[in-house]
């Protein structure tokens, strides 16, 4: 099994895909956010790419804080599986060349998340978040 390195990006997948994409984007920001300064969220819709995303932070630190406390966290009835995802995204590495997905994703899965007992077990999204249409 190849380790991947910790990096500011964290790819975050096992989301429920029934959530509209604005919608998603706006709760990832804002669960996300109270671990540190995000500078982008990625989510997808297509076919092959749902109930996936991608949080690009500042720094690894946060990074780092938000997967420790996240993983696993149940998130629209549904636990995250978060990882440090393979390279950078285009915002952080400020480069002129567009990512690919699967330059981002990891090369190998990591075990399914198991909620610890530290951890709410019956937590979800925000309620306040307004629906919005595709």
């Amino acid at each position: 099994m190849s380790l991947i390195t910790p990096k500011e990006t964290l790819y975050v997948h096992n989301l429920n895909e029934k959530v509209k994409k604005d919608e998603l984007r706006r709760s990832l920001y804002q669960l996300f956010s109270t671990y540190g300064r995000i500078i982008e969220v990625r989510a997808y819709r297509k076919p092959g790419l749902r109930g996936q995303a991608f949080v690009a932070f500042r720094d690894v630190a946060s990074a780092t804080a938000a997967l420790r406390k996240l993983n696993g966290f149940s998130f629209y009835d549904r636990p995250l599986a978060i990882e440090y995802a393979k390279s950078r995204t285009k915002s952080i590495r400020n480069d002129d060349d567009d990512d690919e997905v699967d330059d981002l994703l990891p090369s190998e899965p990591l075990p399914a998340p198991v909620p610890t007992s530290s951890e709410p077990a019956a937590a979800t999204a925000p309620a306040d978040i307004e629906s919005d249409s595709e």
